[in-house]
């Protein structure tokens, strides 16, 4: 690996998937080509938009590619329970003010609770279609 930067489960940073597409689009060599990674941890699409809206855009990209997990395609909520403490950081008021991120994280990517979560909206729309 040499002098390559790398993360804590030592996966290397060219071998992420913005870096390999970067070497896979400049290997002709005729245009230099820059992927940014500009993913956040628990993004829903409809916050990946709202964040490229505010920040993307002003990088002037050609392109965008949005990956994203099955979890993240969600209506985005009617009102967002948020706010910025002094430091910057944004935290959730309601049930996941409770939590630490990590565990609201941890809890959005349960295979269990997104069965669960359909089983119920399945059940709310027979009761109230």
């Amino acid at each position: 690996m040499g002098d390559s930067l790398t993360f804590g489960n030592g996966v290397s940073v060219e071998d992420t998937y913005p870096k390999q597409l970067e070497a896979w689009l400049g290997q002709e060599g005729t245009i230099k080509y820059e992927v940014i990674n500009a993913g956040v941890s628990a993004y829903d699409t409809w916050q990946e938009v709202a964040y490229f809206e505010e920040w993307g855009i002003r990088l002037e990209p050609n392109t965008v590619v949005i990956g994203f997990y099955a979890n993240d395609v969600v209506p985005k909520p009617e009102r967002v329970n948020a706010y910025l403490t002094s430091d910057g950081t944004l935290r959730r008021q309601g049930f996941g003010g409770l939590l630490p991120d990590f565990a609201v994280h941890a809890l959005k990517r349960s295979r269990l609770l997104l069965l669960l979560r359909d089983r119920v909206n399945k059940l709310y729309n027979r009761v109230r279609p």
